[in-house]
Order: C-alpha cells, then sequence, then structure tokens
C-alpha cells in the first residue's frame, strides 16, 4: 500500500512536470527511480498512464482518470505538512527561489538576508536571471518578478513597485542638444532589453503621452549589462531606480526628461498554489510584504 501511495505521488509530479527528467530533479531522486516507480503502477494497474518519447511523456486517457485522485492525494498531505510548518516554532526546508537580475541591487536582497538569519532552518537558493522560466519546470517554489503579471493559476501577490528613470552616460550626453521632448531621442542610440516585449511609453504633464524610439545601438538580455552600457556610454536605457540611484547621485549617469516619467515596475511575488513547501514560501512572502511596506513608508528606497 505505502508504495502504491508513493507510486501515485511520483506519477502526479511527472504528469505536472511533463518529464521523467523534471520530476526527478524536483523530487531528488534519479530519473531511473521514477521511470521504475511509474511502470510498477501502470504494471499493477495494467493499463500505460503515459505515452512516451525521447524528450517529453503526455498522459494517457486512462492516466488522465487516475491524475485527479492522485493530485488530491498528494494536495492533502501537502497540506498537512503546511499546517506543521506554519505553525511551527523554527520551520525547517529548503526553498528555491528566482529573482531578476536587477534585484541584486535592490533592498529585497536585505530582507532575504535578514530572513536566512531569522530562520536558520530554512535554506535558501537563490537564482539570479532575467528569463522568466517556468516554476515547474524549473522545481521553483517561488519567483518574484518584475512588471506586468499575465493571468495563470499560479498565486501572485504584488510586495512593492520599482521606479524606472531613463539615462544615459554623462559623455554621451556631453555636446547632445538640449532634451524637450520624447521625439528628440529618435537620433540617439537606445540599449534595448530584449525579454521586454511591450514598447516604452513615456507620460508627460495634461495625460501627455510619447512612445520611446531610438536606434537600438545593442540589445541585451540582462538588466545589470543594460546598465554597464550605459555607464560605458553606448547609448540611453530605461533602468530601476534601485540599480542607478548612487549613478545619478555621483553624475555617473544623467535622468533624462525628468518631467516625463515611465510607469512603475510592480515587485510580485509568484508561487505555486499547490507547492509542497507552500508554508514556508508564504511565510517568505508575508515577511517581505510586511519589510518592504515598512521601507515604502519610511522612504528608505
Amino acid at each position: 500500500m505505502i508504495e502504491s501511495l508513493r507510486a501515485m505521488a511520483i506519477f502526479a509530479r511527472v504528469a505536472e512536470t511533463g518529464s521523467f527528467r523534471g520530476a526527478a530533479k524536483q523530487l531528488g531522486v534519479s530519473a531511473s527511480v521514477v521511470s521504475h516507480q511509474v511502470s510498477a503502477l501502470e504494471a499493477q494497474l495494467g493499463v500505460p498512464l503515459f505515452y512516451r518519447s525521447t524528450r517529453k511523456v503526455s498522459l494517457t486517457e486512462q492516466g488522465k482518470l487516475l491524475l485527479n485522485p492522485a493530485t488530491e492525494m498528494v494536495e492533502a498531505a501537502q497540506a498537512g505538512l503546511a499546517h506543521f510548518v506554519e505553525n511551527a516554532d523554527a520551520p525547517v526546508g529548503k526553498l528555491n527561489v528566482s529573482l531578476p537580475a536587477v534585484l541584486t541591487c535592490h533592498p529585497i536582497m536585505d530582507q532575504l538576508a535578514t530572513f536566512a538569519v531569522t530562520h536558520p532552518a530554512i535554506a535558501l537558493s537563490l537564482r539570479f536571471t532575467d528569463v522568466r522560466d517556468s516554476l515547474i519546470q524549473s522545481g521553483l517554489d517561488l519567483a518574484i518578478r518584475m512588471g506586468q503579471m499575465p493571468d495563470s493559476a499560479l498565486s501572485q501577490r504584488q510586495l512593492t513597485i520599482e521606479d524606472r528613470y531613463l539615462v544615459a552616460g554623462r559623455n554621451y550626453v556631453r555636446g547632445r542638444d538640449r532634451l524637450s521632448h520624447p521625439t528628440d531621442l529618435n537620433d540617439w542610440d537606445f540599449i534595448h532589453f530584449s525579454p521586454r516585449l511591450s514598447p516604452l511609453v513615456l507620460h508627460g504633464e495634461d495625460n501627455a503621452s510619447a512612445v520611446l524610439s531610438g536606434r537600438t545601438k545593442i540589445s541585451v538580455d540582462n538588466s545589470r549589462a543594460m546598465h554597464r552600457m550605459a555607464l560605458a556610454n553606448v547609448g540611453f536605457a530605461a533602468l530601476p531606480l534601485a540599480m542607478i540611484k548612487s549613478d545619478l547621485q555621483s553624475g555617473a549617469l544623467v535622468h533624462l526628461l525628468p518631467d516625463w516619467s515611465l510607469k512603475s515596475l510592480p515587485i510580485t511575488a509568484v508561487w505555486p498554489s499547490n507547492s509542497t513547501r507552500n508554508g514556508l514560501a508564504t511565510r517568505l512572502i508575508d515577511f517581505l510584504t510586511d519589510k518592504l511596506r515598512n521601507d515604502d513608508q519610511n522612504g528608505e528606497l
């Protein structure tokens, strides 16, 4: 009986991730163990549960029938464990968290460090990337993301917002005509952030707005690289205030068109609603929400 329950839990994870290897990575076992457990369950039931290919697996009709009860079983067990985690005086476990690279310069890093010190039995694995990986496929318990979030089955909570400035290196600006309107940037070199899908829109007085243009001088997929390029006087860029605050104070970067503004970016926590370590993820999210709200009220950004 116990082996059957274990096999059903592994089956549910394979169905969730779409691969034996992905399930094995999340479960911390070898792919051969996952394959063996699923094969044993299929033999016990006398039906195939997956169609197998070299890169992916998909559920058979029999597998689809088993998925709901298997998922309900796992979720019930997770809910029971989460209850103890949430109410434990010293919660124990590991959290895999993904954050955009720009947040290495954000006060959220101080709050993550404080959380790690406050909860020494919780191990944090922090992955910094500007690519929005699938939480399920990547084995993530929680992602902190910047920008507008699409509707999805994932749980979400906005933590704070981040202002953005249009900036360029002082040597790039030197000798150029004074800017009075966003269209004046049409002949300037633009450092493009390739993961950004929507165009940049500047907002001025009296509800005026203008779509940002410019010659794409260079395209990067990492916000820290974009920051370095701006400092190297390659062109102008839209960067979060937390990343460039000290550069603006020193004069290394110049704030362009200060009478025009870019829309602030929400910083949002995203996590699977049925995460195995949902109690730990929720504890971290509550901690960050409280700390970042206090920072915003005290003007510490």
